[in-house]
Order: C-alpha cells, then structure tokens, then sequence
C-alpha cells in the first residue's frame, strides 16, 4: 500500500537500482509490469516459489512453467529465482527438487542467472548445483545463493562451486551469529563474489541505532547498514564496498546489458 513510498526512501538512502521478487507466481505479472514501469531502476527475478508447491502430483506446475518461461524472456526480468525448502512437508521434496532441476535447465536456455535459496538444504542444494554445472550448456550460467546465514563448511561448498554469495540484515546481528557470519565471510569469500540483498519485510540490520526503524519492518531504504556490517567485516570503507556490491551487482544480473534491452523494448 506504500509501495511509493517504500521505493521514495531508497532512492533517498542511496538504493537507486532494485531487483525485486516475489514468492506468489500469481503476482509475478504484477511486479513485471512494476519493473516496466519503473524501467531502468527497478528489474525483477522470477520463478516458482517452493511455497507454490503443495503435492507432488501438482497438476499445474506445467501451467506455471511455461508462464514462467515467458516472463523469463521479458526485458525486464534478470534472474531467475528457485529453491529448495526441507523445513516443510518430506512428501514433496521429490516435487521441489524436479521444480528446482527444470528451472536451472530454463535458465541455461534463456541467458539468465541463477538466484537460489535453501532453508534447512543446504547439502542438497549444493549437490544439484554441482550437478547441474557439470552440464555443458550450464557452463557460462552465473548462480548465487540468497541470504546466505550457513556455517563456514556451507560457504566454502558454494564458493568452490563457483557461486556468488548473497547476504541480509543478518550480516549486521551483533550477537554470535552475526560475527560468525561476518568472520566466515570475510575469511572465505572473495569480494567479487559478495551481493547483498534486502529480504524486506525481513532481516532489518540490527545495527539500526534507531529503535523505531530496527524494530520494525525491514526496506531496501536500511542497505547502507548491510554495507556498513560488510565493510568492517572486510576492512574497507563503506563508501568502497558500496562500489564494490553494485559491480558485484551489475555483473551477475548484466544491468548494463539489460538496461539496454530495455530501452531497446520500450523505445
């Protein structure tokens, strides 16, 4: 409802470039027409959801994929997003992991990135990226894990796998975690395989000193304190992480490339 808003105070903050995603696929027209019109700073990730699979005999999962298929092929789409949940029902996980498979294999087909997350997976979804980078035509597919908060052994799978990490707000928790995140970050992943992502209305940085704001629902407007963990972390300026993150950034989508092919479509 304050969708201007939201996207008024990032742009105050510094966040003047978003790629947004959503876990509903019956909204995923929605935030592509959002990215079309707002072209050149906003751009979407699409894909289906772990949370849209409820069987394994789930009579629209071709349905899906092949609206997914032509979203993917949109300008303003430049990533495709997919995962693997095993904190839900055991029942589905074949379900998940074929969504999963089919959605790499759409990526390597239709030029995109790879955005893929894991709850309680992480094993497992290393495994299929292995698996699927032993593909010839996957070779030149780019993968990242989002909002990666695993132990040191979990990061090190991923990055000799050749994956870009994503990180959150948890990044910034001053508790154990957050320094044990930090510490295995900064020891373990080069920085030109570091991004950052929101996961608004989640993970607000905790090292907000406004109470009001570190307590409530997390923004894009609240990265300059993801940047700020980040850079202690590695001991650099915010100012060049900051640099560092959007390079990062514009790589792995192709936002240069992509900015292109938008004015391209609309023009």
């Amino acid at each position: 409802r304050d969708q201007l808003k939201v996207l008024q105070r990032a742009a105050a903050s510094g966040v003047d470039v978003l790629v947004a995603w959503t876990s509903d696929f019956d909204k995923a027209e929605a935030l592509a027409r959002l990215a079309r019109e707002n072209s050149g700073s906003i751009f979407c990730m699409v894909g289906v959801h772990t949370d849209m699979i409820k069987r394994n005999n789930d009579k629209l999962s071709s349905q899906r994929l092949d609206a997914l298929r032509e979203l993917a092929v949109r300008p303003e789409s430049v990533a495709l997003m997919a995962g693997l949940d095993f904190s839900r029902d055991i029942g589905i996980r074949y379900a998940q992991e074929k969504a999963l498979q089919e959605q790499m294999e759409m990526a390597s087909k239709v030029g995109l990135p790879l955005m893929l997350y894991h709850i309680s997976a992480a094993d497992a979804l290393a495994e299929k990226v292995a698996e699927f980078k032993q593909q010839e035509d996957a070779a030149d597919t780019q993968v990242a894990v989002y909002n990666f908060a695993g132990t040191v052994a979990e990061l090190k799978a991923f990055v000799e796998l050749g994956c870009y990490i994503s990180v959150s707000g948890r990044v910034a928790d001053p508790g154990d975690r957050g320094v044990a995140l930090r510490e295995a970050l900064a020891g373990s992943l080069p920085l030109q395989r570091l991004l950052m992502c929101s996961d608004a209305p989640f993970a607000t940085p905790q090292n907000i000193t406004d109470a009001f704001v570190r307590d409530g629902r997390n923004e894009p407007s609240n990265l300059p304190h993801v940047v700020e963990a980040l850079a202690a972390a590695y001991g650099m300026s915010e100012t060049d992480m900051a640099a560092a993150l959007r390079l990062n950034a514009f790589e792995f989508f192709g936002l240069s490339q992509q900015t292109e092919r938008t004015e391209e479509a609309v023009g």
